[in-house]
């Protein structure tokens, strides 16, 4: 993890630590055996906002299935068969507390492979 200590993003401790240990267990359980999980953060000085990425080394998901996998009970035809048992409420929650933060979430897959989830959170520079 790389984290530059002049961000300070702006949210509730509870909902942002909520987000980041779901899209953390997500990567740990779909891609975990797959490769390197990667934590990173960036600066976005366009919307003030600080993004944190978690990418995983897995195969991601179908493309079919991006639009829909923030939907609280939605569960991918493979994730059910190699995941039997999940409720299909990890990406819902990230989503969920994210925007109770005002931020966003997006879902991609990496090329050649992997996943990410992006947590864009608004922000300021610390000292103002």
């Amino acid at each position: 993890m790389d984290i530059p200590e002049n961000l300070v993003v702006w949210g509730d401790k509870g909902c942002i630590r909520r987000a980041v240990s779901n899209a953390l267990r997500n990567a740990v359980t779909y891609a975990g055996s797959k490769g390197p999980i990667r934590v990173r953060t960036g600066f976005r000085p366009v919307d003030n906002a600080v993004l944190l990425r978690v990418v995983d080394s897995g195969d991601g998901v179908p493309e079919a299935e991006l639009p829909s996998l923030t939907e609280p009970f939605f569960r991918g035809a493979e994730a059910q068969r190699k995941h039997p048992g999940g409720s299909g409420l990890g990406l819902a929650i990230i989503r969920n507390s994210i925007e109770q933060c005002g931020g966003s979430v997006f879902c991609a897959n990496e090329k050649p492979r992997g996943f990410s989830v992006t947590m864009i959170f608004p922000c300021g520079q610390r000292g103002e």
